[in-house]
């Protein structure tokens, strides 16, 4: 579980987990990824395996990956995120 002041940012479930702790990666199979949208249903996201990188708290997902949760309030949040201007541009990013 991810918490931001107190509250759950997101939870990760998994059937099998494999610490890899040399390489700071975690390996998974039967993934389940939780997202809390308060007093809603959460955003739920399945996959086969995946890997998380403790370091970077980066979560990658492989092989039938599907996402379950309320479409309209979803747009609305991708559609929130967007409007906002940017301050990185590409070449920034591949650094």
């Amino acid at each position: 579980t991810h918490e931001v002041k107190g509250n759950p940012d997101w939870i990760l479930k998994a059937v099998l987990a494999q610490v890899n702790n040399q390489e700071n990666v975690t390996n998974l199979k039967g993934v389940e990824v939780i997202i809390p949208k308060g007093e809603n249903q959460p955003y739920v996201i399945t996959a086969e395996s995946g890997t998380y990188q403790s370091t970077s708290k980066d979560i990658y997902l492989a092989g039938h990956v599907k996402l379950t949760g309320d479409a309209k309030s979803l747009a609305e949040r991708f559609h929130t995120k967007k409007a906002k201007p940017s301050n990185t541009s590409l070449s920034q990013e591949k650094k």
